[in-house]
């Protein structure tokens, strides 16, 4: 079985339970995630102008923290730990 990774965006900005706004992206299209964290990374930069339009259209002007690229056992416990 392959290794997923998903592009994932955390912005600055904590509400006052604690949680941070986090945002996955839905990408490669027609796929389930990257197939290794290469192809995350090269996506990463030769896409940033989509990036930053598609987090804004999401958040406005709020600051972009961290993009990284997880794997996908880490993304399925970021989202359980905000249950």
């Amino acid at each position: 079985m392959s290794k997923l990774w998903y592009l994932v965006a955390i912005m600055f900005g904590v509400y006052e339970d604690g949680k941070v706004d986090v945002f996955i992206f839905r990408e490669p299209k027609n796929s389930p995630g990257f197939y290794s964290i290469s192809s995350c990374r090269n996506f990463v930069s030769e896409n940033p102008t989509y990036l930053i339009e598609t987090l804004r259209k999401q958040y406005g002007d709020r600051p972009l923290k961290q993009l990284l690229c997880a794997p996908v056992k880490g993304v399925k416990e970021l989202i359980e730990s905000t249950k």
